[in-house]
Formats: structure tokens, sequence, C-alpha cells
């Protein structure tokens, strides 16, 4: 009786260990399950766990092992074949799921590990575009004074500089992204979300900064380039325009002529005046903004001075269209004076003519006769010196006072 009571509590408590054993063994299975399977820790708060649970189941291996010795003994004493059946099968289901799940852990960490680099790509990326703005910050904080077409130039060549490397900031925004998708596979992003915002809106922020100013600065630069091949051109049409009023070439062509040429260059300083003012206008638009301004008075002046150069061009051009007008008006005169004269001379001589026919002749003859040829002498006379008057009057081009 005693060793039946002996042997009885010894089946008791092997049984008893055996779900004692099972029971831990299964609770860490499920534990560790959670663990792998929660997405809402951090890589290296999961890498921590994950180095405890392969620590831990090297415990679990021998608790296994403490398993299997139970459910043996068990299965030896059982007399019952379903018993043994049952047994065995649990015995190989919790081996099944105990290496199902270690494979896992082990899994699990290696995957994290490549988690851990992504994470650790992500923080150098997303310094690179932290640095790229902290770098950008002087160019965009300092207002642009521009005091020489040289110095607009520069600061474009500087700011398309600034605008090509959005192209890299952009490559970086793409790997933040990518790295981030990854590791959200994975586990929790943490901080990184606020990150990968702050990144973003740093690009936003300074590309549209960049963007702005880059396209002021290529407006300002090409109207001021525009504005001194004006100026430029300008001085030189002025010199050659004083060369031509002034010309041999000029002054021997027929006065209608000239007057034709020179009223066509009062119309062509009228048109470069108006040139002149849009392209002066146009560059001084540009700094009015907030972002660009200028020292140098010089940049309005020399537009001024150009203008003032065309108008006196212009007075000196319109004094030598009047004064061919007054010798045009001087000439018609003498030309219809000289037809009068040429009347009284074609008079004249039909009254010398009578004079001399033999069918009127007279006591008084030879005084008529003599009387009608000093009145013609006087009007040829008068004639040439009309005719010497309208040559000297197309010489001059200007009329006598």
């Amino acid at each position: 009786m005693e060793q039946y009571t002996s042997e009885f509590q010894r089946a008791k408590e092997i049984r008893t260990n055996y779900f004692v054993v099972y029971d831990r063994i299964k609770t860490w299975i499920e534990n560790a399950e959670l663990t792998i399977s929660n997405h809402n820790i951090d890589p290296s708060e999961l890498k921590t766990k994950l180095v405890q649970l392969v620590h831990e189941s090297q415990e679990v291996r021998t608790a296994y092992e403490q398993l299997v010795y139970y459910g043996n003994e068990i299965i030896k004493n059982s007399k019952h074949y379903n018993d043994q059946k049952a047994m065995q099968a649990n015995m190989d289901q919790i081996l099944f799921e105990l290496s199902k799940t270690i494979q896992l852990i082990e899994d699990k960490n290696h995957t994290v590990d490549q988690i851990l680099g992504n994470w650790a790509n992500f923080m150098r990326v997303y310094q690179l575009v932290v640095e790229w703005s902290l770098k950008l910050r002087p160019l965009l904080d300092r207002k642009l004074q521009l005091n020489s077409l040289q110095e607009a130039q520069s600061a474009r060549h500087q700011y398309a500089n600034a605008v090509s490397s959005l192209t890299d900031v952009s490559q970086n925004l793409s790997e933040m992204n990518h790295e981030f998708d990854k590791i959200n596979e994975v586990c929790s992003t943490g901080y990184l979300k606020n990150k990968l915002h702050e990144a973003e809106t740093l690009k936003i922020d300074n590309e549209t900064v960049l963007f702005e100013r880059n396209l002021y600065l290529q407006e300002t630069t090409e109207e001021w380039l525009q504005f001194e091949h004006k100026i430029k051109s300008v001085k030189e049409w002025i010199k050659e325009s004083y060369s031509l009023l002034e010309s041999a070439d000029l002054k021997n062509k027929p006065l209608r002529d000239q007057l034709r040429i020179l009223e066509q260059m009062l119309a062509d300083v009228s048109a470069q005046k108006i040139k002149v003012n849009i392209s002066l206008e146009k560059l001084q638009v540009h700094f009015h903004s907030e972002v660009i301004y200028t020292e140098n008075p010089n940049i309005v002046h020399d537009g001024r001075i150009v203008i003032e150069d065309l108008e006196k061009l212009n007075r000196d051009v319109f004094q030598t269209t009047q004064n061919l007008d007054r010798a045009l008006v001087q000439i018609e005169d003498c030309q219809s004076e000289m037809q009068a004269i040429r009347q009284r001379i074609v008079h004249e001589e039909q009254q010398l003519r009578n004079i001399l026919s033999p069918l009127h002749q007279s006591s008084d003859s030879e005084k008529n006769e003599q009387e009608c040829r000093e009145r013609i002498r006087a009007l040829q006379s008068h004639l040439n010196q009309i005719n010497a008057k309208i040559k000297l009057l197309l010489q001059r081009g200007s009329p006598e006072e």
C-alpha cells in the first residue's frame, strides 16, 4: 500500500511538473510572439527585447528538455494508448511552436539590425538636409544690394547654384521617405515622422524663397543687361547722328532730301527716348521690391544723361530743319520773283522789238531804245542776283537773316 501510494504521488508530481513547465514554455512563446508582432516600439527598444529573448531561449530549451523527460515518464507509466498518443502529440506541438518562435526571433533580430541601419541612414540624410538649410540661411537672410551689373550677375550665379542644390535635397528626401517606409513596416518610427516633416518643410520654405529670388535676379540681370546695351547703343547712335548732321554728304543732297532725312531723325530721336525711358523704368521696378535694392545713383543718372543728350540732339536737328524750312521758303520766294522778272524781261524785249521796227520809227526811237535796253540789263542783273542768292541758300542750307 505504501509503495502504491509512493508511486501515485510520484506520478502526480511528474504530471504536475510537466504542466508547470509546459505553461512556462507556452507563456514564453506567447510573450515572444507579442514582442515580435509589436509595431509600437522603436527598433532600439525592440532590439533590446529580442536580445533578451535570445538569452531566454537557452533557458527555454533547457525547460523543454525537462518537459520531454516528464512527458516520457508519463508515457512510460501510462497504460492507455490514447493517453500516450495525446501526450506525445502535446510534446511535438510545443516543440513545433518553440522552434518556430525561436526562428522568428532570429529572423526578427536580423531584420531589426537592418532597420537600425535604416534608422541610422535616415538620421544621416536628415542631417545633410539640416546642414544644407543652415548653409543656405545666410544667403536667404541677406537682402540683395546690387550696385552694378557685375554684382547682379554674381548674385544670380550664387542663387543658380543654390537652386541646383535642390536636386540633391530632393534625392535626400526621397531616400528619407524610403527608409521611413522600411522602418514603419517593422516597428514604430518614433520621432522620425517629425524629423521627416521638418526636413520637408525646410526644403519647401527654402525652395520657395530660392525660386522667387532667382526669378527676381534673372529678370533684373536681363533688364540691366538690356539697359546697358541700350545706353551704349543710343550713345553710339547719337554720335553717328551728329556725324551725319555735320557731314558733307548730307549737305550735298537737295534741301528737300535733307529735310526728309532730318525729319526721320527727329522721329528716331523720339523713339530712342521712349525706349531708354521704358528700359530705365523696367530696371527701376526691380529695385522697389523688398528683396533687391541699390545705393548706386548712377544707374538712374546714366539713363537721364542719355535722355538729355537725346533732347539736345533733338533741339539741334529741329533747329536745322527749321533753317531748311525757311531756306526753302526763301528759295520759293526767289523762284517766284525770278518768274516775274523773266516775264518783265519778255515784255521789255517785246517793247524793244517794237521800237526797232521800221513801222514804229519816231524822233524818240533812239532814246526809247536806250531806256528799254537799260531796263532789260537791270532786270537781268537782278535776275542774276536772285539766282546767286538761290545758289547760296542751296549751299548753306540756311536762310538769310
